[in-house]
């Protein structure tokens, strides 16, 4: 929640580019083997970026690859029209994502995302999502 009462928007941001997977350095694994990570939310580095704060949960955006993030967005905020290089797949975790598809915003077209279901959009699909 936000000082006003309003719903902080949480979701995870999953960019598939390959099937190879990156672990966030400096996570501990808790003992768990095999390659399995279990990450506390109360674990997580968040970073402002561009007016959300970011967290990266594995993986690097920056680079090719699979990856996940985990992004807290103000009630309110609107993020431009865009594409990503490979499929995204969003999951909200607290309060509603309101969701635009094509270059052009059009709030008569939004698409209200509640908490727990998994929107994906395939690589180069446009979107204009005022969160």
């Amino acid at each position: 929640m936000t000082g006003r009462g309003t719903p902080l928007v949480w979701f995870t941001l999953l960019a598939l580019l390959s099937m190879s997977s990156h672990s966030q350095q400096g996570v501990p694994n808790h003992g768990l083997t095999l390659g399995h990570e279990f990450i506390r939310p109360d674990s997580l580095n968040w970073v402002r970026s561009g007016g959300v704060q970011l967290a990266v949960l594995s993986g690097n955006p920056d680079k090719p690859g699979l990856f996940t993030i985990r992004l807290k967005v103000r009630d309110g905020y609107r993020v431009q029209a865009h594409w990503h290089p490979q499929d995204e797949s969003i999951t909200v975790i607290q309060g509603t994502f309101l969701m635009g598809m094509g270059d052009k915003f059009d709030p008569a077209a939004l698409e209200k995302l509640p908490t727990g279901p998994l929107l994906s959009c395939p690589k180069r699909s446009v979107t204009s999502p005022p969160a």
